[in-house]
């Protein structure tokens, strides 16, 4: 079956714009998983401050096991939805090599300077610190 040069390059373009909605997308779930994660961090403070005073060492051992398990989700959701960035990246890079000559020029007007630090790694940082915070708060009694 011959392949037409315009229905190809349509297909293409089609991948290429699909494929940048699905980064925004992941991107957008990767800021908003970790708000969802400070959300529930505060929300475990907030029912320390609901407990009897002093709480029982089983009750700070729960709180702290939950912060544990909010943070280690957040962590492995956060690494699925950078994992999925990674591949549509690299479909990217694919669908842009194909799409030819002017396309490829347009692209590479500008260099793109070398990002050092991630967002994720900022998320990442993030999540982690603020979990070590409200165990820190747990124990000072909070």
């Amino acid at each position: 079956m011959p392949n037409d040069s315009g229905s190809s390059r349509e297909g293409q373009m089609m991948l290429y714009q699909i494929t940048v909605g699905d980064l925004t997308y992941f991107k957008s779930q990767q800021w908003s998983l970790t708000n969802h994660c400070f959300l529930l961090l505060v929300g475990l403070l907030g029912a320390r401050q609901l407990l009897a005073k002093p709480i029982e060492a089983w009750e700070l051992a729960v709180l702290v096991a939950l912060v544990a398990c909010v943070v280690i989700a957040g962590l492995t959701l956060l690494n699925k939805l950078q994992h999925s960035i990674v591949v549509r990246q690299a479909r990217l890079d694919a669908a842009r090599e194909k799409l030819g000559l002017e396309f490829y020029a347009t692209w590479a007007a500008k260099a793109k300077s070398t990002e050092y630090v991630h967002a994720v790694w900022i998320l990442r940082g993030a999540l982690m610190i603020g979990g070590l915070v409200v165990c820190w708060l747990l124990f000072q009694g909070a």
